[in-house]
């Protein structure tokens, strides 16, 4: 193993800045859900009460009673699908009774109806139902979703562990082709990083890396394009919990790379305290720029909106991967932001996914439903491309929860009408959850009636949402008309 020790000439901050901006990707574009998505969600009626019997049944429904051409595509499995335990890979896995076939048979049986597949997990150590979720396992579980070729991720917030706002410091870093005797090996010390903000030389090491403040980059330089191992020798500090490291690989501060680094009781640490990578480099000169965004001030919402985005970035990564290993089309997967609007999706959203929660779980009765709205509704300017530029595709949409026609009794008949209509003017998606199996012809001219509804008293604003939410709906076949009377008959009024 033969090692080279580089001594890097400073990066000035101008190079810095150029690197930045250069990279010319958009934040997240993924071409998926460019108008409110539309499809049926299993959680609202049959809660944690599922099996891939009832999925195929209702995919069956959705294309026996023509919803698909109505633009209802997406079959969601919400919570309790997956094992209580990961197998011997670590890997998610389905529920070996309720679900005895592999993801890839379940999802092939969606896509053959002509319909796409949607799961759920949580943004935390378990799921809302205490099933194994995915923070920390971000990369396996984007792998798992993409091998399935599922094509909508809800991403809940339950368990979730807040991210540590303690930096710990760095001595210097290697890098190498990863697993390949004999390669050279590339040593990197402290005084070779660029230092920014508050980050400075403390001793034989660098500090002052944490609370979005300051930044040390690294100029490393590989031979040729390819994989490589980036061994980080950090400097320790006493910390009762596991500390996060973000590293900016050649200027892309949007899709940054998290390392999770051991809690500690000790200072100190180098050569054993060594944390581990691989990263995508280029021939040449490449930047590594690490640091700790998460602010003591603003923990919970750094926490959400960084975690959210890491997923973001393995799930476009894995797609891309997945298809190309295989020959096939890129499958984009729908992303829905599920922390109950808690920490302001809707200012971050845009860049992360492709539709946020914007208020905690709806109820099927119309305190609930009237409440949401008048939330959701003053988040107009959120929605979809309002206000944006020409070639912005950062953008989503505003999600009020999931509709409450035809769950249960309590709503009337006008008040379902009410809740689909105020759903549709807001450019919200329309998730149904009522039971598809059972719909007759009523219930069918219920959801494919032509006539978009657009109750007096709508305020203007909730219309404006990005343009006007009616461009986004006029396709859609929903309950109601003006006028409309109760019908006794009408399934959704169950």
């Amino acid at each position: 193993m033969k090692r080279f020790t580089k001594f890097a000439t400073a990066l000035s901050t101008a190079f810095l800045m150029a690197a930045v901006l250069a990279t010319g990707a958009s934040a997240h574009d993924n071409g998926a859900a460019q108008t409110p998505p539309m499809g049926w969600s299993s959680w609202n009626l049959f809660a944690a009460n599922i099996d891939e019997d009832l999925i195929v049944d209702i995919a069956d429904a959705m294309v026996e009673y023509n919803l698909d051409d109505a633009g209802y595509e997406y079959v969601n499995l919400d919570d309790n699908w997956q094992s209580s335990e990961r197998d011997v890979n670590g890997r998610l896995q389905f529920d070996p009774i309720r679900f005895p076939h592999d993801g890839n048979w379940l999802s092939g049986q969606i896509h053959d109806r002509g319909l796409k597949m949607g799961l759920y997990t949580s943004n935390g150590l378990y799921t809302c139902q205490d099933l194994p979720a995915s923070e920390f396992r971000e990369l396996s579980d984007a792998t798992s979703f993409a091998n399935w070729e599922i094509d909508f991720f809800k991403y809940d917030y339950c368990h979730n562990v807040q991210l540590s706002p303690t930096a710990y410091g760095i001595y210097g870093l290697d890098v190498a082709k990863p697993y390949a005797p004999g390669t050279e090996v590339y040593e990197y010390s402290y005084r070779d990083a660029e230092l920014e903000g508050t980050a400075y030389i403390s001793g034989d090491h660098i500090d002052g890396l944490g609370e979005n403040a300051g930044a040390a980059t690294f100029t490393v330089t590989v031979p040729e394009d390819g994989t490589y191992a980036i061994n980080l020798d950090f400097y320790k500090k006493p910390s009762n919990e596991d500390v996060p490291m973000f590293v900016d690989i050649n200027g892309d501060s949007d899709h940054p790379y998290r390392m999770m680094l051991p809690s500690t009781g000790y200072n100190g640490g180098a050569p054993g305290s060594r944390a581990s990578a691989l990263f995508e480099l280029k021939a040449g000169e490449n930047t590594l720029r690490f640091y700790n965004p998460i602010r003591s001030s603003n923990r919970d919402y750094d926490t959400a909106r960084y975690n959210y985005k890491f997923m973001s970035t393995n799930l476009m990564q894995a797609t891309e991967k997945y298809a190309e290993e295989n020959g096939k089309e890129n499958r984009p997967i729908t992303l829905e932001i599920c922390e109950w609007g808690g920490r302001q999706p809707w200012v971050w959203g845009g860049e992360t996914g492709n539709m946020w929660r914007t208020t905690g779980d709806i109820a099927a009765n119309w305190n609930s439903i009237s409440s949401i709205y008048d939330t959701n509704v003053e988040l107009y300017k959120y929605a979809g491309k309002y206000g944006k530029e020409e070639g912005d595709n950062n953008y989503g949409w505003n999600h009020p929860d999931m509709l409450e026609v035809g769950v249960g009794s309590s709503l009337t008949y006008d008040e379902y009408v009410s809740h689909f209509s105020l759903w549709c003017q807001m450019a919200s998606p329309l998730i149904l959850g009522n039971d598809l199996r059972t719909l007759d012809e009523d219930q069918r001219g219920c959801h494919l009636a032509l006539q978009p509804v657009v109750p007096d008293g709508i305020p203007a604003d909730a219309r404006r949402a990005s343009g006007d939410p009616r461009n986004h709906h006029e396709r859609r076949r929903h309950c109601g008309r003006p006028g409309s009377h109760r019908n006794p008959g009408h399934p959704l009024s169950r």
